[in-house]
């Protein structure tokens, strides 16, 4: 009965190895499966054999069988368990074979997932150290379709957010965009971004802690294999940093005098400070990114480019080129010079060139002015001397021809010597003419109100001007007074009228008009006056105007667009030199066809001393009286003839070459001199207003006239006269010298 129960219970152990082995039949691993397979025919036969074991056993037990067959059964059993037995050897060996290879292939299979968990381990290290929102998804930030597919943790340390509120909410992007910015964005940004192929985009993003942030955002479109739009990926950078340098950087920039423009190495503006745009005329939206030749006329853009290019060569080698000036150009085409000083930036990977310039019109304007001054300045040196020695002469001639004509000659002589006399006045009034454009004229300034002067001429204004012509006023109630010469501003006015006139061929209409000026420093440059109170007289006419090439040369000495014998070309230049010489200022404006505008400027006076306008005398001249007068005049043949005439006059006469030479006449006493008649200028170190000095010194009731061919020294303006003295001009006939003397003799 044991017996039967052991084999029974070998049995059902070799029958569930059979059973393990078939589940186990389709391991793909080779060696496994075929030693499962020999395994499992291996249990097939000793559970065979043990089952006829069985069964003999039973049949032995009720004595169903023989003994022989109980035998060969047994036998067969035992066979087929050997069988078994080396079935289960061979598969054993296998298996042994077998788990070699399977811990060699299960040791690779490590190794490989070990590798491939380093690398992304590594690329997820990568990703976690780049500085930038790396992002890929479908749609741009607004689309309401669009989701996030993949998106780095680098936004949480760049705007504080945590990528799964973006994934969860594809519109949380544009809620944090600046306003300003979404604004824009929703212009049309977000059809560029998705339609081009790769897009640059600076916006502001608004971080956790409530700050603002700038975010530049690199974007690629993505297409699928039949050419649609299938996503966007891209990255973005924090450039807050960088935004607050360029704005630092502008600011210093737009802090320069001159005007910025930085060039990059392909010769493309990178940046512009306000006053180039303001300079330009152009906003900097529009000049960023521009060629840099865009500033400079097209006709001159090679010659400019390779002048630039030369100064940018010399700045890059230190050599220090000079300042460049050129041409530029402004948005509406007007040109203006400018100077350009080109200097070398270098940053880390990539070369700059900074152009510093100047607007320079102004400077030019004032060279013109200077060299207009320099010029007018030579000739009028030239023409006042000649002038100055010409008045000299006619002094000579003028009172000798009086001379003559008072003595007992005959009716033709007479004739003669009055034709001698007119010719002589005539080459008088052309040497005042040159001295009052070279402004060496002599003046007898006095306070004049202007509006009654206007008055005054107006009936010669109406006559000179004729019927065609309108003339009208309109002058100021309240007129600060002047203190000029006012037969030399008669003489302006007049000028200028006759010129408005030649302008007015059928007829038209000419005004007069008087007002108050006060010039402060923003009219300093524009009217070269300096800052103080001014009369100003403008004439204007509603005439052909003057042509632009003709308007820098109308004061201009001898210039003339009169036909020959019609005009000499000094009335203009003549009203200029009595205005300069009265320190003030003339201003023309004009245009062809739409009439001309002279205003004159003059100084306003503020009364010091009771003076009154008008100190002439009506006098005759003659003395009345044993009265003594020394003559102080270096020219010999001068001195003479006043000398005569002053006798003639019965005047006792002394005559002195020079101021020294006079007070050594004297010896010490002027107590006997009445009436001190002296040049300004003369040799010997001492002027005429010194040796009046040092005779009042000694004679306190000494009076003294004045006489000079020119005011080229300055003595006529100096402030050492005072606005009593009395300065008689050469030439001048006998009556003016008598009539001088008398009033200042009382």
């Amino acid at each position: 009965m044991i017996e039967l129960l052991l084999k029974a219970t070998i049995m059902a152990i070799a029958a569930s190895m059979a059973v393990a082995l078939w589940r186990s039949r389709h391991d793909r691993l080779g060696k496994i499966g075929r030693a499962g397979d020999i395994a499992f025919y291996g249990a097939i036969f000793i559970s065979a054999a043990k089952f006829i074991d069985v069964v003999a056993i039973l049949a032995l037990q009720r004595s169903s069988a023989s003994p022989l067959v109980i035998k060969y059964a047994d036998l067969l059993a035992t066979a087929i368990v050997t069988l078994g037995i080396v079935l289960f050897a061979a598969s054993l060996l296998r298996w042994i074979d077998a788990g070699r290879c399977l811990s060699s292939t299960t040791d690779l299979a490590v190794k490989r997932g070990e590798r491939l968990q380093k690398g992304y381990n590594e690329r997820g290290l990568a990703l976690s150290t780049v500085p930038a929102i790396l992002y890929r998804g479908r749609g741009a930030i607004g689309d309401k379709n669009a989701r996030y597919e993949f998106l780095n943790d680098k936004i949480r340390e760049i705007l504080g957010h945590a990528p799964e509120t973006l994934e969860n909410d594809p519109a949380f992007m544009l809620r944090i965009m600046h306003p300003e910015d979404r604004r824009h964005y929703g212009e049309g940004e977000y059809l560029e971004v998705v339609m081009r192929p790769r897009s640059v985009l600076e916006h502001r993003f608004l971080h956790e802690n409530g700050e603002y942030r700038w975010i530049r955002r690199h974007i690629t479109r993505v297409n699928d294999e039949h050419g649609e739009f299938k996503e966007l990926v891209g990255c973005a950078f924090d450039i807050t940093d960088l935004k607050d340098a360029e704005t630092r950087l502008q600011n210093f920039l737009d802090s320069a005098p001159d005007a910025v423009v930085t060039v990059d190495k392909d010769g493309l503006i990178a940046l512009a400070s306000t006053r180039a745009t303001h300079m330009f005329g152009r906003p900097r939206e529009e000049l960023i990114g521009q060629h840099y030749t865009v500033l400079v006329p097209e006709q001159d853009g090679t010659n400019h480019a390779e002048l630039l290019a030369t100064d940018a060569e010399c700045a890059a080698n230190c050599e220090g080129c000079p300042n460049t000036e050129l041409d530029a150009v402004r948005k509406d085409g007007t040109t203006f010079p400018v100077e350009i000083n080109v200097s070398e930036i270098q940053g880390v990977d990539s070369q700059f060139v900074a152009l510093a310039i100047r607007d320079i019109t102004l400077r030019r304007e004032t060279q013109a002015r200077l060299h207009q001054a320099q010029k007018m300045e030579a000739v009028g040196q030239l023409t006042g001397g000649i002038a100055h020695d010409f008045n000299n002469m006619l002094s000579v001639i003028i009172g000798n021809l009086q001379m003559l004509k008072q003595s007992d000659i005959g009716d033709r002589c007479r004739q003669y010597i009055e034709s001698a006399m007119g010719g002589a006045e005539r080459a008088t009034d052309l040497t005042n003419r040159l001295l009052a454009f070279s402004r060496q004229q002599v003046l007898a300034p006095k306070v004049v109100e202007i509006n009654k002067l206007v008055h005054g001429i107006e009936f010669l204004l109406r006559h000179t001007l004729g019927r065609e012509i309108s003339l009208e006023t309109s002058l100021a109630d309240d007129l600060w007074r002047v203190r000029i010469d006012p037969g030399e501003l008669e003489n302006a006015l007049v000028n200028l009228a006759i010129n408005a006139r030649d302008a007015l061929d059928d007829g038209g209409r000419l005004l007069i008009e008087t007002s108050n000026k006060v010039i402060d420093e923003r009219d300093v440059t524009q009217n070269d006056l300096a800052p103080g109170d001014y009369v100003q007289v403008k004439i204007c006419d509603n005439g052909t105007g003057i042509a632009d090439d003709v308007l820098p040369h109308i004061f201009d000495p001898f210039y003339t667009t009169k036909e020959i014998g019609k005009g000499t070309g000094l009335g203009l230049s003549m009203v200029y030199g009595f205005v300069k010489q009265s320190r003030g200022h003339i201003k023309v404006d004009s245009s062809p066809d739409a009439g001309t505008a002279m205003t004159v400027y003059l100084p306003r006076y503020v009364a010091t001393s009771a003076e009154t306008a008008d100190g002439g005398s009506g006098q005759t001249g003659a003395s009345n009286r044993n009265e003594r007068i020394l003559v102080v005049e270096d020219n010999k043949a001068i001195r003479e003839i006043v000398g005569r005439q002053l006798k003639s006059l019965d005047y006792e006469v002394l005559q002195a070459a020079s101021g020294p030479s006079a007070l050594e006449l004297l010896n010490g006493d002027a107590a006997d001199i009445d009436l001190l008649f002296t040049d300004l200028e003369m040799p010997g170190g001492m002027t005429g207003i010194e040796l009046a000095a040092v005779m009042r010194q000694r004679n306190p009731n000494l009076r003294v006239l004045y006489t000079s061919g020119h005011s080229s020294t300055g003595l006529v303006d100096s402030e050492l006269l005072s606005p009593d003295d009395i300065v008689l001009s050469k030439p001048y006939p006998k009556e003016t010298l008598a009539q001088s003397v008398r009033g200042v003799l009382g």
